[in-house]
């Protein structure tokens, strides 16, 4: 089942904090075939930790 976090983020991803990079990579390992889950976690990278989005 997936976390409720990761759910209300996808439904608001413009609510997404760095704390929620982590969850959400543990999410990918979970449902690796989600891609929004994907898309938002390299919007958190994009934003929280830019020196390694690529």
């Amino acid at each position: 089942m997936m976390n409720a976090r990761v759910l209300e983020l996808l439904k608001n991803p413009k609510n997404i904090q760095s704390e929620d990079l982590h969850l959400l990579k543990e999410e990918i390992n979970s449902f690796p075939y989600i891609q929004n889950i994907r898309a938002l976690h390299l919007y958190g990278i994009h934003l929280f930790d830019k020196e390694n989005y690529q």
